[in-house]
């Protein structure tokens, strides 16, 4: 999207796009590649042409609501809090748009001497 559509699209609807949210999926395939076969991402990836819909009606009607986060032991034996693979993407898809729609902070960029 350019500039002037983003800002005459509503946030949320563009959360809900199809481009945000297909991008925000391809980052979190990406990003859990080595999870676990048990893990929910692989759920989420085998169904996302058919959940795709229904998340994005969940986000545009304001019904969404986040999972609790899981506790996760790693093969280190360190704990993480880990979130579902749905809510990390709509995460993903939130800051992907937030990026865009928010002014940089001078104080955030890193400048080479």
């Amino acid at each position: 999207m350019g500039d002037r559509e983003e800002h005459n699209v509503q946030p949320m609807e563009e959360v809900a796009s199809e481009a945000v949210l297909n991008q925000a999926y391809a980052w979190l395939c990406q990003r859990r590649r080595t999870f676990p076969s048990d893990a929910d991402v692989w759920a989420l990836c085998r169904h996302w042409q058919r959940d795709r819909p229904q998340l994005r009606a969940a986000l545009l009607g304001g019904t969404y609501r986040f999972a609790v986060l899981s506790r996760v032991t790693l093969t280190s034996g360190e704990e993480i809090d880990l979130w579902s693979a749905r809510d990390a993407l709509v995460l993903k898809s939130l800051a992907l748009v937030l990026a865009r729609r928010l002014p940089l902070s001078p104080i955030g960029i890193k400048r080479k001497a």
